[in-house]
């Protein structure tokens, strides 16, 4: 697994929990408690401390800005 694909796995395994109907700071818990599945929590370790984990955090909060506009309408 290289970076590009853990950021993938994760990115799209946080907008999966939001859909279901989570709340983002419970997600992003989930995610650091260490209390996500074992493949999210391997992808997570991948890029931990790394320059790919925030550009995943900006990539999530640029999506949940854009779902949440648009769910305000």
């Amino acid at each position: 697994m290289n970076e590009q694909e853990a950021k993938a796995i994760l990115l799209e395994w946080l907008k999966r929990r939001i859909r279901e109907g989570f709340y983002p700071s419970n997600v992003l818990e989930e995610l650091y408690s260490g209390h996500a599945p074992s493949y999210i929590s391997e992808a997570h370790f991948y890029i931990l401390w790394t320059k790919a984990e925030y550009e995943l955090l900006a990539e999530f909060a640029a999506w949940g800005l854009k779902e949440g506009a648009a769910n305000e309408q």
